[in-house]
């Protein structure tokens, strides 16, 4: 059973770090979410790639975290992208099901940029 409640319309949607968010940091550990988007992984491709993590978090009303996508965006041969997230095998967005994503989506989208999303 999910440990997340989708709150979709009710929701707010933040732009965070999660390699340092408390919010990222407790989705990270629901069972919807793997290792991939766990912040030490996060941190170490930033680090290690240069990239800069950043996450869309759906916030519930009492300030609860109930969904998220983490990303990047890269600049290299291919042009600019966004890509959740690289080196990864998959990265799902922690997300209770299709009502969110809508709400998870649509900022990557809005950047008019290329979207490559590993699930």
């Amino acid at each position: 059973m999910s440990e997340l409640q989708s709150l979709a319309p009710s929701a707010s949607r933040v732009i965070v770090d999660p390699t340092r968010d408390g919010r990222w940091d407790a989705l990270s550990r629901t069972n919807e979410a793997s290792l991939f988007v766990s912040p030490p992984w996060l941190r170490v491709i930033a680090e290690t790639y240069g990239f800069e993590a950043e996450a869309a978090v759906l916030v519930g009303p009492a300030g609860e975290p109930v969904g998220g996508v983490p990303y990047c965006r890269l600049h290299d041969a291919m042009g600019e992208r966004i890509v959740s997230t690289p080196f990864c095998d998959f990265c799902d967005p922690v997300a209770t099901g299709p009502r969110d994503w809508p709400r998870l989506i649509r900022p990557l989208l809005d950047t008019g940029l290329p979207v490559q999303l590993r699930v």
